[in-house]
């Protein structure tokens, strides 16, 4: 298959997608379910010839491939690490999460923990992203607050993600979110974010809700 022509092919609305990915490359127009199709038709080996940082439809057919990809932790993760070294934007990177099964989930978490340390903003957003769709449960929640605590915050997206995470922790965990929220040690931007994706949300309750306005 020649990538580069189907994805020719398959664009059109670059200018909405280029503003709405708010990406420093550009991009072809291919909407994410289209190139969640796409990728089921590649191998990883023809994935990875294609360059990042020309397209963006180019980095996530990159990133989804190696998602779904079968191999080894030692081998995933490596391939993880130079991908998430070349996201450069918060499409690019919520489309390209892992579904973590549960023989791997401790590797992962650490994993996952270690890119919440990178100086780079959404290698961060990255490993907190994947920790959210992942990791929110008993087991894991004192790492996962302790990871909140310890962000190196002041990039939009990487305070968002937080903010997301805060208000996914509110759906099973209310009370968690809360004391996260009021304890101090966020920022006031990242609380406000978090509130207002708690009201935004369908699965939050109500009473809960009704808290964030205090």
């Amino acid at each position: 298959m020649d990538i580069q022509q189907t994805l020719i092919q398959l664009g059109g609305n670059e200018a909405f997608c280029s503003t709405i990915y708010n990406s420093p490359i550009p991009c072809l127009g291919v909407k994410i379910p289209q190139l969640r199709t796409l990728v089921k038709q590649l191998s990883l080996d023809e994935a990875l010839q294609l360059p990042y940082g020309k397209l963006v439809e180019y980095n996530i057919v990159k990133g989804l491939c190696i998602v779904n990809s079968k191999l080894p932790f030692q081998q995933k993760t490596e391939l993880l690490t130079d991908f998430a070294s070349h996201i450069d934007s918060w499409a690019t990177c919520d489309t390209c999460i892992i579904k973590v099964d549960k023989q791997n989930a401790k590797q992962y978490f650490d994993y996952f923990s270690q890119l919440t340390n990178s100086a780079l903003p959404f290698c961060v957003r990255y490993g907190l992203v994947n920790i959210m769709r992942n990791y929110l449960c008993e087991e894991y929640m004192s790492n996962v607050l302790d990871i909140i605590a310890k962000v190196k915050y002041g990039h939009y997206y990487v305070n968002m993600a937080v903010a997301w995470l805060i208000a996914e922790l509110a759906v099973e965990y209310s009370d968690v979110a809360k004391q996260v929220l009021t304890q101090g040690v966020l920022p006031q931007d990242v609380v406000k974010y978090a509130k207002q994706k708690m009201r935004d949300s369908r699965r939050v309750d109500k009473h809960t809700k009704q808290w964030t306005y205090q």
